[in-house]
């Protein structure tokens, strides 16, 4: 076994694309002869994986160096993304597959599974999936225990609203400057207030 994947136990990713994709092996497993390779699919259970870990960081949490660090059940909700993630890639990888309409829609299929389908968030279709980023922000996944690396917030905040936390935030230099300060689109040439003419 050559990938990264998230999965409950070791090859079990690799089993759940041979069970899905089961046209494509020879014998139930894929191997060096079949079509796609066995090299292949494992090579895309590892772009899954980066995938995944992309949308993990997206919403602030910890990405391990091994998956095999993070909890089981994690691991558990993950591995259906990382095998639908290789599924729709081995469907795409077919010679038939985008010449003509609905050649591809095993892949298609497949990879709304992984990004979530549009009729999802309208709530027209009940049997539509979620997609790996909506599981991601959900309460249910906070609560299996996955720690976060930064607690994003979900409002927009105000920082240095007193004149010392002003301060203290310009003095910090790897504190991201401000997007918009007082003043920014007046007009130079301007006269502006004259002292003691605040009423104008």
């Amino acid at each position: 076994m050559s990938y990264t994947a998230y999965e409950e136990s070791t090859g079990k990713a690799r089993l759940g694309v041979e069970a899905l994709c089961k046209h494509l092996t020879l014998a139930g497993a894929f191997s060096p002869a079949t079509q796609p390779t066995l090299t292949e699919v494992e090579d895309w259970l590892t772009e899954g994986w980066r995938a995944i870990n992309a949308v993990l960081m997206d919403y602030g949490y910890d990405v391990p160096s091994t998956p095999s660090s993070m909890d089981a059940d994690v691991r558990g909700v993950l591995q259906r993304y990382n095998i639908w993630y290789a599924c729709a890639q081995a469907e795409y990888s077919q010679p038939s597959a985008g010449f003509s309409e609905g050649s591809g829609s095993r892949g298609n299929m497949f990879t709304e599974m992984f990004w979530g389908s549009r009729t999802y968030a309208s709530g027209r279709d009940a049997g539509s999936h979620p997609g790996i980023a909506k599981t991601v922000q959900s309460a249910a996944f906070k609560r299996l225990g996955h720690t976060k690396a930064e607690e994003l917030s979900g409002a927009l905040t105000a920082g240095g609203v007193s004149i010392s936390g002003k301060l203290t935030i310009s003095a910090d230099t790897d504190y991201p400057q401000y997007a918009f300060r007082r003043g920014q689109f007046d007009n130079p040439g301007s006269l502006g207030v004259q002292a003691g003419r605040a009423d104008l």
